[in-house]
């Protein structure tokens, strides 16, 4: 119930995404009026933070493109929050799952697989004595 007037106080055109203590604020830019547009819904978000004594940790605070196949996404607009300017990230890491810039999930795959076979290489050295029929069981 405490958030729920975030977005009203956004705008009615804010998109937002909510889960639990995290909010991410988007739009589709196609020109620089919706860059002004975002930064404006920025602002508010901000003016809402201040109005209920949120405190925003804007460090972390990040501002990712997403773009089309072939796309130029070497310009990215540039974004603040209390004259604090963004970090522009090519990925960022939400409930877990990497994500980039074209939306691949190589990065996050590739971090995956690592830390499995960082697993597989501590079950080898710990139980290089025991007999790999230990770890199969049956299911019924």
């Amino acid at each position: 119930m405490y958030i729920n007037d975030l977005v009203d106080s956004c705008g009615d055109d804010a998109n937002l995404f909510l889960f639990a203590d995290d909010a991410k604020i988007f739009q589709h830019i196609n020109n620089i009026v919706d860059v002004s547009t975002l930064q404006n819904k920025l602002d508010k978000f901000t003016e809402w933070t201040d109005k209920w004594l949120v405190k925003l940790n804007v460090g972390k605070c990040k501002n990712t493109s997403v773009c089309h196949k072939g796309q130029d996404d070497t310009i990215t607009p540039a974004y603040n929050i209390k004259g604090v300017a963004l970090e522009n990230m090519d990925s960022y890491k939400d409930l877990g799952v990497t994500v980039d810039s074209h939306l691949k999930f190589n990065k996050h795959i590739s971090e995956k697989v690592n830390k499995d076979y960082m697993m597989l290489g501590i079950l080898r050295r710990n139980f290089k004595d025991v007999s790999c029929k230990c770890f199969f069981f049956k299911c019924m």
